[in-house]
């Protein structure tokens, strides 16, 4: 018998994880959704609760998941969603499962408050729902070519993540300084530091460590996923991507009035402008 749309609980985390990686089988075939996405899958009742879902006796068949990612903008605080893990086991499509379970997850956010939710994907499949292409990034591409036309810095030491307290705690008060971030606890930053499929790389200066790269490499190309600090830290980091692997290009988009942007400008040989993330303000 079909249940729903309806709060998930900790006894459907399993088949929560089983339809995830069904669906995203790219992801489920370089590690798993849990260790490639583990902030979006926490087994903890607070988190479960925005997990709408749809079932089939003891299985999840369908879900929905909003995911609290406050910004701070300037300190002030902006109550926002990401929209993820959006799906449907193949034989439960075309039952209209995720329209209701999108519509019930649009009135929740309004009831709790939301400013607005953003999510990637179709546009024509949830601009119906009131998503919409939104915001402004720089995505830039670095060759080896046009990285070489500025000469990096030479003092700076480029060093892997180590996962420890000295070294979560730098990433945090880089990144805490941002005038535009997301809202986070210690335990989520070790999360996400962790996550499998991304390297993080630090740049210490006699100061200690000044800035941080998150990227997802793949053959023969770096893509920044996030960064933060100094510019100087920053292009350290990319120097030691091009001369200690066989990194020929990085790709990294970068919000439209980042201070970054100039130095991009300089080593990038090509760049364009486009939205970020498709929004709903509630």
């Amino acid at each position: 018998m079909i249940h729903g749309p309806q709060r998930a609980s900790l006894d459907d985390f399993d088949s929560i994880i089983e339809l995830a990686n069904m669906c995203f089988t790219g992801e489920r075939d370089r590690g798993g959704m849990l260790a490639r996405w583990p902030h979006c899958y926490i087994r903890e009742p607070d988190f479960m609760k925005n997990c709408l879902i749809m079932k089939d006796g003891s299985r999840v068949v369908s879900l929905v998941e909003y995911v609290d990612q406050n910004l701070l903008v300037n300190g002030e605080e902006v109550k926002t969603a990401g929209i993820t893990a959006v799906g449907t086991w193949p034989t439960y499509r075309r039952r209209g499962f995720m329209t209701g379970l999108l519509k019930r997850c649009v009135s929740l956010m309004e009831e709790e408050g939301y400013a607005f939710s953003d999510l990637g994907g179709d546009r024509l499949r949830y601009g119906r729902y009131g998503w919409e292409n939104a915001g402004r990034a720089w995505r830039f591409d670095i060759t080896q070519r046009s990285f070489n036309a500025v000469d990096a810095p030479s003092s700076i030491q480029v060093v892997p993540y180590q996962a420890s307290d000295e070294d979560i705690e730098s990433v945090m008060a880089i990144h805490e300084r941002e005038p535009m971030r997301l809202k986070r606890s210690q335990s989520l930053y070790r999360i996400l530091l962790g996550r499998l499929g991304k390297q993080v790389w630090l740049a210490k200066g006699e100061e200690g460590v000044t800035a941080y790269v998150i990227t997802e490499p793949a053959e023969r190309r770096q893509t920044i996923v996030e960064f933060g600090g100094r510019n100087e830290g920053i292009h350290s980091i990319f120097s030691h991507f091009m001369e200690n692997s066989d990194t020929q290009s990085i790709h990294i988009r970068s919000p439209w009035s980042h201070p970054l942007n100039l130095l991009l400008f300089r080593i990038s040989s090509w760049w364009n402008l486009g939205t970020i993330r498709m929004i709903k303000i509630q």
